[in-house]
């Protein structure tokens, strides 16, 4: 493996939860690279504030998509950060 492709483990993280990282955003990218997302389109992520989510956020918005996304409430502030250029509110069943 290329010394590219290797990073440290930040300290303040366990094996596990750094593992648990490379999974959600390889998830993320797997699922980008099938839908032939390409500059220039828009895509909506239902469920964006999840982790898989926040990754497809930020991937989408590196191959230059326009991000629309759908999430609870309280976390809007973070998706906007995250770059999503639209957040509509859902709201769970009670």
């Amino acid at each position: 493996m290329p010394s590219t492709n290797i990073t440290r483990r930040p300290a303040n993280l366990s094996p596990i939860e750094a593992a648990g990282i490379t999974l959600t955003a390889l998830t993320a990218l797997q699922g980008l690279e099938q839908s032939n997302l390409e500059e220039g389109q828009s895509i909506f992520v239902y469920g964006a504030g999840t982790t898989v989510g926040h990754w497809v956020v930020q991937l989408a918005k590196l191959k230059g998509a326009r991000v629309v996304v759908a999430a609870s409430g309280k976390r809007r502030d973070t998706l906007i950060a995250l770059g999503a250029d639209e957040v509509g509110f859902w709201f769970p069943p009670h």
